[in-house]
């Protein structure tokens, strides 16, 4: 088994998190603009905006993981 030096596994986590959060501003905005146009599809406006917050939510740890990985 090949082992990651810690410089490798550094690197790939600051990719991964980038990748991620990058991901999860995509998807918020994506939310935003369907609970905006009213394309909420067979949910309620209540449970869309349960979903933006557990967005946000995900945004934030992301980001403190990143901020922890920068360090």
């Amino acid at each position: 088994m090949h082992f990651l030096t810690d410089k490798e596994l550094s690197e790939r986590a600051k990719h991964k998190t980038h990748a991620k959060l990058a991901t999860l501003d995509c998807e918020l905005e994506d939310l935003k603009n369907d609970l905006k146009s009213g394309a909420t599809g067979p949910i309620t406006i209540e449970e869309y905006k349960l979903l933006i917050t557990g967005v946000e939510n995900e945004i934030q740890v992301w980001q403190w993981i990143e901020y922890q990985i920068y360090q």
